[in-house]
């Protein structure tokens, strides 16, 4: 079942420079981030893995890979996919991963549940 209001709050931060803390549900357990844009994800994604190659080719992979933030996956209408900054997995033990910067994409379908916030 599609959720518009979740849906929505994606497109916001696609068509504005607002960003926003978010805690997820998914079937493979709850995470929290900042909820992004596509375009800014795979900006990340681009430096973070390009960095690892210097020079010249470093380059052709950061390209690469910010061509994909023009191209957001849609389905009727609206994101499959919701990206996240500074992203933790939660479990029963705690948080992980515990360093800043980590990316996250899942597909909008899988999410059962969120609230707004890291609480």
């Amino acid at each position: 079942m599609q959720d518009h209001f979740l849906e929505g709050l994606i497109s916001l931060v696609h068509n504005s420079p607002i960003t926003f803390d978010i805690t997820l549900t998914t079937p493979g357990g709850v995470i929290r981030g900042t909820l992004i844009s596509t375009k800014e994800y795979f900006d990340r994604f681009a430096e973070s893995f390009a960095s690892a190659w210097p020079g010249e080719g470093g380059d052709v992979l950061r390209k690469s890979f910010n061509q994909w933030g023009d191209q957001r996956s849609v389905e009727g209408g609206f994101d499959a996919f919701v990206h996240l900054k500074n992203a933790h997995y939660l479990d029963g033990t705690g948080m992980f991963p515990v360093g800043p910067g980590v990316l996250w994409r899942g597909r909008v379908a899988e999410v059962s549940g969120y609230t707004l916030g890291q609480g």
